[in-house]
């Protein structure tokens, strides 16, 4: 395993097993540093919490264009007994914290890291359709890999106060200012159903550039402006006059301008009924002001009702993201919003895998108690005549309405108690609830059998030689673990 270690202090990490070799660079620019030749062999980069630039380079590292470099494992070292200067707003773009004594425990984590990154298709921004599908996409990717949630952090540099570290990323110091930019990406996810929100604050925007740098302030219902005192309102008991405290005022201390009586004991001679308000600029009295709102931004004014408002939260990934990520390939997946996972999932006994695997765990604890046997069948089809690599948006369509037929055939085809679940839109797994694996077989030559009928072609000398190559794995629903392994070959030989 290598590691780089980057820092400005001419720090050395000695590693103390022999599986682990760490490369130890300083004093270099966060460009250099992140230069593709330099780190892309690296397994993963450690970034002393003391360097000036520690910021800048954890942010590049993550905008890198290549995903090979932009998920790479990264933490944050500091010394025994040294204060870690943690940015807060770029911390969850780090994987963690590490002490020196501590390196030789990084070795697992950045295993099954590595080993979650590369499981995973890479897309570049090319593939997809517009910047906000991309940066969406990669966002998700990032979580998807980290197990993170979607967490606003307050930024007083951003013209809502809040951000999220890893959107932030991808957008410059002018873009990110605007609201319109970082929640956008939210809102887009949230359209397409990759996440589900959970609430966490809320922030009022200017109506007219959406801005939160407002002053909301108390007004003369007059004239509008904010030169207002606030004062007491004095009753004379004797006379019964009501005034401003500003009248009553005189040398000799509070005296009645009604009646000149001279006003010693609240609560015998007069009472303060109430407060009033007094206007510098237009000189009027009022009991309430108005509220209106001023932006710094554009400094704008409008009334407190025509305030915009916006709910900040914290996301987490839906089943439909994970499936994004994990369950298509590359070669068909050039647009997130054009899957047809949501075409296919209308069908309702075909399922996501994760959720396939749950309820294969219900159907083992079924079988502990009833002992009914069931079966799975790993069913993989590769048609020789039919593209699997997509060049244009054309062929993409094509194959996917072609992955879209097949599915329904074969939905149509299984009982509705058998569940069905996608590795790849050419390989699946289909269970067969309380169906030992003899019947089992019948049921998949019988589906075998429809779907080749449409690739047998005649032509003068016959029939053609079918084209699809039809694989078949069948195991007992006894051993899930056998199960997995033998799919997580399939995965990473596919």
């Amino acid at each position: 395993m290598k590691i780089i270690f980057i820092n400005n202090r001419n720090i050395i990490i000695h590693n103390k097993k022999d599986d682990i070799f760490i490369e130890n660079f300083s004093s270099l620019s966060s460009s250099d540093i992140l230069n593709i030749e330099k780190i892309k062999d690296f397994d993963a980069i450690i970034i002393d919490n003391q360097l000036q630039q520690q910021t800048n380079v954890i942010r590049i590292l993550r905008q890198n264009l290549n995903e090979e470099i932009a998920l790479k494992p990264a933490f944050l070292f500091y010394q025994e007994q040294e204060e870690v200067k943690e940015d807060f707003l770029n911390i969850s773009l780090f994987d963690g914290k590490i002490a020196e004594k501590e390196i030789d425990k990084l070795i697992t984590p950045i295993q099954n890291l590595t080993e979650k990154i590369v499981s995973l298709p890479i897309y570049t921004q090319e593939n997809l359709k517009n910047f906000k599908e991309y940066v969406g996409y990669r966002v998700l990717k990032f979580l998807y890999t980290r197990g993170q949630q979607l967490i606003p952090v307050i930024n007083l540099s951003s013209d809502n106060f809040y951000t999220y570290p890893i959107i932030d990323v991808f957008f410059s110091q002018l873009e990110k200012s605007s609201i319109s930019n970082i929640f956008n990406i939210v809102e887009y996810m949230e359209k397409e159903n990759f996440v589900t929100g959970k609430f966490v604050d809320i922030i009022h925007k200017c109506s007219k550039c959406s801005s939160s740098y407002l002053n909301f302030r108390e007004v003369c219902p007059k004239c509008g402006s904010p030169n207002i005192s606030k004062g007491n309102l004095i009753h004379h008991f004797i006379c019964g006059f009501t005034s401003p405290e500003s009248n009553f005022i005189q040398k000799e201390g509070l005296m009645c301008p009604k009646c000149n009586r001279v006003l010693k004991h609240i609560g015998i001679d007069y009472d303060k009924p109430s407060n009033i308000f007094i206007c510098n600029s237009c000189g009027i009295n009022f009991q309430e002001p108005n509220t209106d709102v001023f932006c710094f931004k554009c400094q704008s004014k409008f009334s407190i009702e025509q305030i915009q408002k916006k709910e900040v939260k914290s996301y987490e990934l839906t089943p439909k993201a994970i499936e994004y990520i994990t369950y298509l390939t590359p070669e068909v997946n050039l647009s997130l919003s054009q899957s047809n996972i949501s075409q296919i999932n209308e069908y309702s006994n075909i399922v996501p895998y994760n959720f396939f695997e749950h309820i294969l765990f219900l159907e083992l604890e079924r079988k502990k108690r009833y002992n009914k046997e069931g079966t799975i069948c790993f069913f993989q089809i590769l048609n020789n005549f039919l593209p699997i690599k997509q060049s244009t948006k054309k062929d993409y369509e094509m194959q996917q309405q072609q992955d879209i037929d097949l599915s329904k055939k074969i939905k149509n085809l299984l009982r509705k108690s058998d569940i069905m679940t996608f590795i790849n839109p050419y390989t699946m797994l289909i269970l067969f609830t309380e169906t030992p694996i003899e019947k089992a077989k019948i049921a998949i030559e019988h589906i075998n059998s429809e779907i080749e009928k449409p690739f047998y072609k005649k032509n003068f000398f016959g029939l053609h030689k079918n084209p699809l190559n039809i694989t078949t794995v069948y195991f007992s629903t006894n051993n899930i673990e056998q199960i997995r392994g033998f799919i997580k070959n399939k995965i990473a030989n596919k």
